[in-house]
């Protein structure tokens, strides 16, 4: 549709790492962006939690994202 080609070419041209969730934390879809600065293709980045791609530093890392993505998900 119209609304979801404009999602796209904004989604995709912005220079800021975005990346759409689901309530669980999977990875339903990451800009150009995020995907340069992973490192990895989407289709590797797609399906994936985000807290545990291979990219973030230390478990402790890990662990924020996590319980970042659980509040975000309970609207809190």
């Amino acid at each position: 549709t119209e609304s979801e080609r404009r999602f796209r070419v904004a989604f995709d041209s912005t220079f800021q790492v975005m990346a759409l969730l689901d309530p669980e934390g999977r990875v339903l879809e990451a800009n150009g962006t995020a995907l340069q600065f992973l490192g990895k293709p989407r289709a590797e980045v797609v399906g994936q939690k985000l807290a545990e791609l291979a990219f973030w530093p230390d478990t402790a890392t890990r662990a924020r994202l996590s319980e970042a993505v659980q509040a975000a998900a309970a609207g809190t």
